[in-house]
């Protein structure tokens, strides 16, 4: 550590001896026509998203990584359309 940043946002967390953080957590939206079977839920499990065709996080987003994260750890069967 050379002491030229103080603080910095990530989305990613790597560990380091030296540095301590926090984890914050945001909700993610589904977007999707206000007659679509989902849309009326106030809230949805990702289990809900199975069988669903989806638009995937862009693969240079921190946000996929922690997508996949979250996909590979429920051993959900998502459906990437695009």
């Amino acid at each position: 550590m050379r002491g030229e940043v103080d603080f910095a946002i990530s989305v990613l967390v790597l560990p380091h001896r030296e540095i301590t953080s926090e984890r914050f957590t945001e909700p993610m939206v589904v977007a999707c026509p206000i007659r679509y079977r989902l849309a009326a839920q106030s809230s949805l499990k990702w289990k809900d998203l199975e069988g669903e065709p989806l638009i995937a996080i862009g693969a240079l987003s921190g946000n996929r990584l922690l997508t996949e994260q979250v996909i590979s750890s429920r051993q959900l069967k998502l459906r990437f359309a695009f």
